[in-house]
């Protein structure tokens, strides 16, 4: 199982530095990631990875992450506007879902799109204080 473990500066990538309880059934494929300053006391972070299709669940699961909605609120690809145009299959409605637990520290913003090859494409995104 491989776990997105603490916002710590001292991790070696975004993917390992992102957020507490982000785990995945086996080690996904990152297509992109960024992190960067967003005020003094916090650090904005995401990733857009893939996964398999039928792992979408268990990842929802094991972070901990409430019931995805049909959608993805107009705001959250612009949130990963950094992966260029990686993030337009978020601006369709072509069986996108997402879910997002804002109030919680830290808090998390995840979206899901079908690639169409059996994967979905993960994108997580999170502001650690």
């Amino acid at each position: 199982m491989a776990v997105l473990a603490g916002c710590s500066p001292g991790d070696t990538s975004t993917v390992d530095a992102m957020a507490r309880e982000i785990h995945f059934t086996s080690p996904p494929h990152v297509v992109a990631d960024q992190s960067g300053a967003l005020f003094v006391s916090g650090q904005t972070l995401w990733a857009v990875v893939d996964i398999p299709l039928n792992q979408l669940d268990t990842f929802r699961q094991r972070s901990r992450l409430g019931q995805f909605s049909a959608g993805v609120p107009l705001d959250i690809p612009g949130y990963f506007k950094g992966a260029g145009a990686v993030a337009d299959v978020l601006k369709t409605d072509d069986g996108n879902v997402s879910v997002e637990d804002a109030h919680a520290i830290p808090a998390r913003r995840v979206a899901a799109h079908t690639t169409g090859s059996g994967e979905r494409r993960v994108f997580i995104g999170v502001l650690c204080c």
